[in-house]
């Protein structure tokens, strides 16, 4: 299990997902990838094939570039009421309750060991190779960065991580304790960090791969995207497309019927 990004220009984008999937599928321990591509559900069923048992897509749209306001307050003020809640609320109640300590800017070797505290107690599972690597970039490249939340014994609740160019912060790895859910970390960690972006006098958030719910519709412009899964014949694969519409809802997979004939958005 694990993830990775795939980059190339537009035009080959699709092309490019379509080789790097084909070619982990080729490992006999992969039985299934998992991808998102910023494309129409058209394009990609056109670079990739159409339906078949061993490959379903889902189309859809995605928000990922949020505007940043002169101040926080004024950010705050341009949203709903319950994101406001959300983003400031949750954000002074654990202040006030926890006493956490937000730090802005890691260095390489305590961002890797707060990445590594947090791998066993968050999600998605990855490999230690994968932090190792983020720590190289951290490490080697100027404009990354990495940002923490932690209580005042010193253990870890969050960190995001990324890189800034041209008034412009990336931000493309969220890690959350996942048992502080009550807590609202994700949505705390965004706080902090939409706060220390706008001092800092950056001019857009860009999240890579998209957002939760609570920033996306203050997120322009909207943009096609395409989730796909693809595997090989085999005894895992067999038994993954019975579980399958049993996942949970809004899942992509729960749209997978044998034998449907309707229409849907999702081909399999």
């Amino acid at each position: 299990m694990g993830d990775g990004l795939v980059a190339g220009p537009e035009s080959l984008r699709v092309h490019y997902v379509d080789l790097a999937a084909q070619a982990v599928l080729k490992r006999w321990r992969v039985y299934g990838v998992s991808f998102a591509v910023r494309t129409s559900l058209q394009h990609c069923i056109e670079v990739m094939g159409p339906r078949t048992k061993y490959r379903m897509f889902s189309g859809g749209c995605i928000q990922r570039k949020l505007p940043l306001e002169r101040t926080y307050h004024a950010m705050l003020a341009g949203m709903g009421h319950r994101t406001r809640r959300s983003v400031a609320g949750k954000h002074k109640q654990l202040e006030a309750h926890a006493h956490v300590a937000f730090l802005p800017s890691l260095e390489p070797a305590q961002a890797l060991e707060a990445m590594l505290k947090l791998q066993p107690r968050s999600m998605p599972d990855r490999i230690t190779g994968f932090y190792q690597a983020r720590y190289n970039l951290l490490h080697e490249i100027p404009d990354f960065f990495c940002m923490g939340m932690r209580l005042p014994d010193g253990t870890w609740l969050s960190i995001l991580s990324g890189w800034r160019r041209n008034r412009v912060t990336y931000l493309d790895l969220q890690m959350n304790d996942v048992h502080f859910k009550k807590e609202s970390l994700s949505a705390v960690m965004r706080a902090f960090m939409l706060e220390h972006e706008i001092a800092n006098q950056q001019e857009l958030i860009h999240f890579v791969g998209g957002t939760s719910l609570l920033l996306r519709r203050y997120c322009q412009p909207t943009e096609p995207c395409t989730d796909g899964f693809l595997w090989r014949p085999c005894l895992r694969a067999s038994l993954f497309h019975l579980v399958i519409p049993f996942m949970k809802p809004e899942s992509l997979y729960e749209h997978v019927r044998v034998g449907t004939d309707g229409e849907s958005s999702v081909h399999s």
